[in-house]
């Protein structure tokens, strides 16, 4: 589920071009990737970086547990933005890959953009774990997810993920200008193990945490009427939001992958290839989506960061609530 696979490990390279349909097609895909890609991008760098300065400049978010999380998870979805979509963009638009030009790029390339998804997905599986032990155990959430544990339970996670994904830097090569591994092990069981570790299972982790956690708030909705109830469900709210989000825009490129893996390939006839090519593009750009649109999210369902944000454009403080004690995101 990463950007190697998008565009160089599971689209058959075709010696010539014999139905002029297949020309057409390829054409409406690669107009998708022209017209998609530059403003997935613009939107997600602009959100991504005013969700960056909020957090460290607003004293009441910067304070939060909450947000290293948020925090990490926008830089890291900048940087997934550029070393994944912005190459595509370049490959359409300039036959240009920068991973081509040497093996350095190439390791760097590969190992980049297979951590960051990775880490993605399980800085949002910690978030989510952190929004059920708040519902479920609120009494010692503070203590549990303290900033220095919230700070040491993301580097061990990037740690971890770091070192599962460090055998691209002696696998992956330029071979003849095309940066690629030939061992088998990629085209079969890695294909499975990286859909596992990006998708399938912070898929399940989160849905179910989800389910629970909504669950728990509707079965308890009649006592939540006390201003620290009031913000913590808030809290949630944003927080849930985000991991919904993250199970919506990575689910089609995941039924994707699952529907059409390399035999699907090798057995379609070259107008086959052509459709799933349009299909491969569209649950790329909503992929995509998932890494441009949390700010947007964290405006729509978090009432303490509008007022942040707003705040800080303005070069106002925020008026003091009448209870200001609770270290939440929201009010």
């Amino acid at each position: 589920m990463t950007e190697a696979n998008f565009a160089t490990e599971s689209t058959p390279v075709l010696s010539e071009i014999i139905d002029p349909r297949f020309e057409h097609l390829k054409n409406i895909a690669d107009n998708i990737w022209l017209v998609s890609s530059p403003i997935v991008i613009t939107v997600g760098t602009l959100g991504n970086l005013l969700t960056i300065w909020i957090f460290t400049q607003s004293p009441k978010l910067r304070s939060t547990s909450t947000s290293l999380y948020l925090i990490a998870l926008a830089i890291v979805d900048t940087l997934i933005l550029y070393l994944a979509l912005l190459d595509q963009y370049s490959r359409v638009k300039y036959n240009f890959y920068l991973r081509n030009m040497s093996n350095i790029l190439c390791k760097v390339g590969l190992f980049g953009v297979y951590f960051l998804v990775h880490f993605e997905a399980w800085i949002l599986v910690n978030v989510t774990l952190e929004r059920f032990a708040a519902v479920f155990s609120p009494h010692r959430v503070k203590q549990l997810f303290s900033k220095k544990r919230v700070a040491l339970a993301i580097g061990i996670t990037g740690c971890i993920l770091l070192l599962f994904n460090m055998h691209y830097w002696w696998e992956a090569k330029t071979i003849n200008g095309t940066c690629e591994t030939r061992n088998n092990f990629y085209q079969s069981d890695w294909l499975r193990i990286d859909l596992a570790l990006a998708s399938a299972i912070p898929f399940i982790v989160i849905f179910a945490m989800n389910c629970a956690i909504i669950t728990k708030i509707a079965l308890n909705s009649k006592d939540l009427t006390s201003a620290k109830s009031s913000k913590t469900n808030s809290m949630t709210a944003v927080l849930v939001s985000v991991s919904i989000s993250f199970l919506i825009f990575t689910l089609p490129i995941t039924i994707h992958m699952i529907m059409y893996d390399a035999d699907a390939y090798n057995n379609a006839t070259e107008l086959e290839i052509a459709h799933i090519e349009i299909a491969w593009v569209v649950v790329n750009i909503i992929y995509y989506l998932n890494n441009s649109v949390n700010f947007f999210l964290y405006c729509l369902t978090g009432p303490r960061f509008r007022r942040e944000f707003l705040a800080l454009i303005w070069k106002n403080r925020v008026i003091p609530e009448r209870s200001a004690t609770t270290n939440t995101l929201t009010a």
